[in-house]
Formats: C-alpha cells, sequence, structure tokens
C-alpha cells in the first residue's frame, strides 16, 4: 500500500453481545409451530468452519441443525451441519454455485437457488436429487403450510456485503411446492424499487419483502397478500439485506444500516394483524462494520443463526499494450485498507486519478492518487455521502453527488487546488452514475424519472434542461461517453442478462454490441473510441474485458475464477497504458446465539 497511512481500518467481525431479552420463534424463518419463549441475552459465537465463507444460514424447525451456503472449491454449495457436532454434510457437491436455501416446515426439503443452472431448486433435506421448481427466480421461502414457495424473480447477482436482495424490475412470486406455474404477486413500479427477500407470516396471511433503489441508499419493508392485494408500507430506511418474522413474537427482524453509517440486527414491533409496523425499528445488535444478513430463528425461540460479511475493495491496475490493448503484465492493487476503494475515474491528461472510498462504517468520501498509486489523498470527506463522477476539460475541477445541503441528491463540482464547493444548478431528479461529457457541457446519468424502471438522461448544463435518451421498459443506465461525445454506452437489460448498447450523444434506440448471456457493465471507452471496457460475469465469475466497436470482438484482461470477487468500473486510462478498476472481495461467517442450557452429560 502506497501512502496509505491515514486511511481508517475497520475491525474484522468480533462476537456481540446481544441487548435485551427477544420473545422468538420462526416459521417463516426456518422453525415450526411450537410456542415461543424468551431467548436469553448471552454472546453469539461464531460457528466456524474450513471456508472463509459462508452465508445465507437458516436453522431447521427442530433448530438442531443449520443449512448455509459454503465455498467449496471455489464454488458456493449448500451443507447442513448438525449443531450438536460433527462434519457437516454437503446437500449440492456440483459446483453450480447453490445458494439460500430454506427449510419445508416439515424438514424434509430445503428450497435454493441455483445461479449458474438458474431458478428455484427443491431437494431432501437428507440429500438426493434435486428438482427445478421453478425456471427463474432466487431467495426462495416457504409458506408455513409448506404448500406454496415465494421467491423474487432476479437471481443472485453477487455476495458482496452490501448487495441489495433485488433491483428493478424484480418482483416477487409464488409457486406452488409441488411444482406448476408462478403467479406474479407484485408488479414492477408497485411499489417502485426492486423487490426482493420475500419472507412470509406466520399464519401465511402476507408476504413480507424488501424494496431496493440502485443507489442502494433507499430501502424500504413492504408486506402484501399473497393474491397481490392489500400493498402497505411498514418501514423505510436506508440499506436492508432481508427480513424475517418469528411466529408468536409480533415482529418483524432484519439486518441493516443504522443511525450512522453503521450495521446490526434490528427488530420492529408489528400490530395484531401482522399488516404494519406498531412502532420503531429497534437495533438489537450493537452496531458495527460487518453488514448481517438472513437471521434466522428456532421454533422454540432459544436459538438464533445469522451471517456477518464484509467486502474489501481496492483500485487495481492492468497494464496494457497500448498497440494491442492486451494485458502487458498481472494486475496489482494500487490502495489498500479494510473499506471500499471504488469509481476510479481518470483526468483528461491522465496524470490524476479520482475515486470513491468509504471506510468501514463511515461514508463515501473522494480522493485523489497518481495513476501508479502515489500520493493517496482525500478531497471531498463526510459527515455527507459524495460519489466521485468525473474531471472537468481543464483537469482543476471534479464533478460529484452528494447530499451535503439539505440531504438532497445534487449535483457538485470541486475546485481541486482551493477545496472551493459549488452547487450546479441542475435539477437531476434521482440522478445516479452521473458522467461528464467530455466537453464538460452536458451530464450524462440514468433515473426512473417519469418511469417504473430506468432510463439514460442528459442534462445541458447551460440551459439546465434535461432530455430523456432511452424509453425502454426494461433497464437502461450506467451512461459512458465516447471520446467525442458523440456516443454513449451503456447497460441494457433483457431479462436476466444485462448487455452493452450503444446510442448517438442526441438519444435513440440502443444497438447491443454483446451477445453473450450474463452481464456486461460498460463503463470506458479507449483513448481512440474502438474499444469499451466493461466488467463482465461470464463462466460464473466477474473479469475485466473490452469489446471492440466494430468487429465486437470481445477479450478479456484477468483471469478471476471465484464468486467471491467481483471486478467492477473499469476506466481506461487517456494515454492507453493501463485499466483502473475495483476489485473485491467478500467473507463472511456464521454467528450462533444459543439459549439452551446444556445438557447433562456436557456438565
Amino acid at each position: 500500500m502506497k501512502d496509505r497511512a491515514a486511511l481508517p481500518r475497520g475491525a474484522k467481525s468480533h462476537l456481540r453481545a446481544v441487548l435485551a431479552a427477544l420473545v422468538v420463534a420462526s416459521i417463516g424463518c426456518g422453525g415450526g409451530n411450537s410456542t415461543p419463549s424468551p431467548l436469553p441475552p448471552g454472546t453469539p459465537r461464531p460457528l466456524g468452519g474450513a471456508s472463509a465463507l459462508e452465508l445465507f444460514p437458516a436453522l431447521s424447525p427442530g433448530g438442531d441443525e443449520l443449512a448455509s451456503s459454503v465455498m467449496t472449491n471455489g464454488k458456493l454449495e449448500v451443507h447442513v451441519r448438525s449443531l450438536s457436532g460433527g462434519p457437516a454434510r454437503p446437500i449440492t457437491r456440483d459446483a453450480r454455485n447453490n445458494v439460500q436455501p430454506a427449510w419445508s416446515p416439515d424438514g424434509r426439503l430445503l428450497a435454493f437457488h441455483s445461479k449458474d443452472r438458474g431458478g428455484i431448486w427443491v431437494v431432501p433435506a437428507a440429500g438426493g436429487s434435486a428438482r427445478l421448481l421453478a425456471s427463474f427466480g432466487s431467495r426462495p421461502s416457504f409458506s408455513p403450510d409448506g404448500r406454496r414457495v415465494a421467491f423474487q424473480s432476479t437471481p443472485l447477482t453477487d455476495v458482496a456485503a452490501t448487495a441489495a436482495p433485488g433491483l428493478a424490475p424484480s418482483t416477487i412470486w409464488v409457486v406452488d411446492a409441488a411444482g406448476g406455474a408462478a403467479l406474479a404477486v407484485t408488479s414492477p413500479g408497485s411499489p417502485i424499487g426492486g423487490h426482493g427477500a420475500p419472507a412470509w407470516s406466520p399464519d401465511g396471511d402476507r408476504i413480507y419483502f424488501v424494496t431496493s433503489e440502485p443507489r442502494l441508499t433507499q430501502a424500504e419493508i413492504w408486506s402484501v397478500k399473497p393474491d397481490g392485494s392489500d400493498l402497505v408500507r411498514l418501514y423505510a430506511g436506508t440499506r436492508i439485506y432481508g427480513v424475517c418474522v418469528p411466529s408468536g413474537a409480533k415482529a418483524l427482524w432484519f439486518g441493516g444500516q443504522g443511525e450512522g453509517s453503521s450495521y446490526a440486527l434490528h427488530r420492529i414491533p408489528l400490530d395484531e394483524r401482522g399488516r404494519t409496523a406498531a412502532g420503531p425499528a429497534e437495533a438489537m445488535t450493537p452496531p458495527g462494520s460487518a453488514v448481517p444478513h438472513s437471521p434466522s430463528f428456532s421454533a422454540d425461540g432459544s436459538r438464533v443463526a445469522w451471517s456477518e460479511l464484509t467486502t474489501t475493495a481496492a483500485i487495481w491496475s492492468v497494464p496494457l499494450d497500448p498497440a494491442t490493448s492486451l494485458a502487458s503484465g498481472p494486475p496489482a492493487p494500487l490502495t489498500g485498507g479494510d473499506g471500499r476503494a471504488t469509481w476510479p475515474v481518470f483526468s483528461p491528461d491522465g496524470s490524476t486519478v479520482a475515486f470513491g472510498w468509504v471506510p468501514p462504517g463511515g461514508t463515501n468520501d473522494v480522493w485523489l492518487m497518481e495513476p501508479d498509486g502515489n500520493h493517496q489523498r482525500p478531497v471531498v470527506e463526510g459527515p455527507s455521502i459524495d460519489y466521485a463522477s468525473d474531471f472537468f476539460p481543464d483537469g482543476r475541477r471534479l464533478l460529484f453527488l452528494s447530499n451535503r445541503e439539505g440531504g438532497t441528491f445534487a449535483p457538485w463540482e470541486l475546485e481541486i487546488a482551493t477545496r472551493t464547493f459549488r452547487r450546479i444548478p441542475a435539477e437531476l431528479h434521482d440522478a445516479i452514475a452521473l458522467r461528464l461529457s467530455p466537453d464538460g457541457k452536458r451530464i450524462a446519468y440514468h433515473s426512473k424519472r417519469d418511469s417504473i424502471t430506468i432510463n439514460a438522461w442528459v442534462v445541458d448544463l447551460a440551459t439546465r434542461t434535461s432530455q430523456q435518451m432511452t424509453f425502454d421498459r426494461e433497464f437502461v443506465g450506467y451512461p459512458c461517453w465516447s471520446p467525442d461525445g458523440r456516443e454513449l454506452a451503456l447497460e441494457v437489460r433483457r431479462g436476466d442478462d444485462i448487455f452493452i448498447g450503444v446510442i448517438p450523444s442526441a438519444g435513440g434506440t440502443p444497438e447491443l454490441l454483446t451477445q453473450k448471456r450474463g452481464l456486461s457493465w460498460a463503463f470506458s471507452y479507449s483513448p481512440d473510441g474502438r474499444r469499451i471496457a466493461f466488467a463482465g460475469y461470464r463462466d460464473d465469475t466477474w473479469n475485466l474485458w473490452w469489446i471492440d466497436r466494430t468487429t465486437r470482438e470481445e477479450r478479456r484482461l484477468t483471469e478471476n475464477l471465484r464468486l467471491d470477487v467481483y471486478i467492477r468500473y473499469p476506466a481506461w486510462s487517456p494515454k492507453g497504458d493501463r485499466i483502473l478498476y475495483e476489485q473485491a472481495e467478500t467473507r463472511g461467517e456464521v454467528f450462533l446465539l444459543d439459549g439452551r442450557a446444556p445438557s447433562a452429560a456436557a456438565r
């Protein structure tokens, strides 16, 4: 790490003391129908294991076993372990990234999502052959009577600690546990955002789910009847990662962000019908930088399990041969620290790089460095949330998105030398992913303005007028400019896949460049405008790629083989000699709070 001593460092996940006695029992979260009893306070313990990544824990109805997704030889598999000890038994072993196990109420079946095969699958809890239940979707959840399975329509994208459960156009669906056609419960845009992580009420009368916005600083919890009627909002927050509604407790649990920028398990009291909140959300574990996910309770209320995830991201650099644009050496990290370094952008002359820095438990800041990683220093710091966007043509000013004035996000200009801030007088209407045109006169962005989904927009800074560039019914976003300013490359969703599209900078219907299934997230052009760098999800992993604008040739520049590593935001140097990008790694472990008295033999 170069010149980075000033960066805050977050601690690893620690054991936490639960702050209050909890009255819990679970059917929608993995338990049965027995009478709930108080869970005494205690100290959670990590269950440990051979893998550095274990997540999506689910306690069995009897509370004596735990299913989870465990990283095994570079792939996620569903394992079940006895909480009384002994080795875990693999339920899946096909190396197809099987995740999000959910117990049937009788404990005989496990539903799960296969990321690589797609869809919802069901397998005997003792092991055996899996059968396909739904050809699409993820996050399965059995109804209390075991007859139906709720799920979200979009697949798992990655396992980053702060990845949203589902982004638009994700919706909630229900399918008969015996098989048959799946039926939609919610509709795109109602409510606004992607719908994900469904969980049943203990009586099966309602389904709770999370909505997420692309910026990931807006999230809500809603409830709806399984037939799609009586849609009501329970809670509005920032980042929410799944919900659980224990039977008998009249409370909803979720892992998410609380006050400040820290994370904890939270509890919301519910009214008698379980329809709406009966009080404010209360943090039930001390705040920390690790992100709690997937709380799951035993039927008798004596055990609760959850996972805690951390994702550490750095800016990496891969050297290029300017003549061929192929890698001329191995990638190497430029930044360090326990937080997230993200969204690198070059100054027009290639001498300076701006990037976002999110310290553990902190807010988004903006830093600068030289292209080789030297002279790293902050230029925009909290307590506001600030997103680095682009340099102005003179290289002396920086465009960034911030909520520093009144809590509303707006574009700002920073004079770097004097640290002078100026709000840019343009209304961008919930703009995300700002990119400045090469001449500095226009800002491209994406927004859901006047639509139920995301489309690309451009605002003219002289006239302050915005123009919608695309009118897609699925998703068109994250625009980036060609070097001559005549074209925009964008991400275009078609079903579960995202392709690279291009449009004239005056607007139009995207022309799709990529054809391969998966995710292709464009971010920058080569200096001559011939190629577009993108983060690509191919063959079950993320890597750095480029595509030739004319020939459609694709070339991979990195050799990542791990699902717990993702790559984002490749920025092509104006000198053509390197690409900088974000590379992140996720770690996670399962915690158990066990209130059961030890057996006589154990004493």
